[in-house]
């Protein structure tokens, strides 16, 4: 059973999806094997920037998926040994159930790089 993370809170744009990448980076580049779970469908923050660090060659790799629900997430956490679940900018009946089933919950407060542009930034610019 993996090790699971969440990085939540009822606001969004205070580093939720930077401290997940930060986190699920640095495990995996001590060699374990590490998913992050991008819970926030409509900005995914973290699914976008995976798929940057792979069109640049950037390692490790660190696979992000998109789920629409906390219990599809957490039904792949047999197959990692680190799940960083990254919440929606809300608290939410799915807030509630990532902390419950989380050994970690982060609750971040600042301003983050990728919340300070305006969303079509993001789809023109890579």
């Amino acid at each position: 059973m993996a090790l699971i993370v969440a990085m939540v809170s009822q606001k969004g744009g205070v580093g939720k999806s930077t401290l997940a990448r930060l986190l699920a980076c640095e495990f995996a580049g001590q060699g374990w094997n590490v998913k992050i779970g991008d819970l926030d469908i409509s900005q995914a923050t973290s699914f976008q920037w995976r798929t940057r660090r792979l069109q640049n060659k950037i390692e490790p790799d660190v696979p992000v998926e998109q789920f629409g629900s906390v219990s599809k997430a957490l039904a792949l956490a047999d197959q990692y040994d680190m799940l960083v679940l990254d919440g929606e900018p809300h608290s939410t009946s799915s807030t509630r159930s990532i902390a419950f089933a989380s050994q970690l919950i982060v609750i971040p407060t600042g301003l983050s790089l990728d919340d300070l542009p305006p969303p079509w930034f993001w789809r023109t610019t890579w």
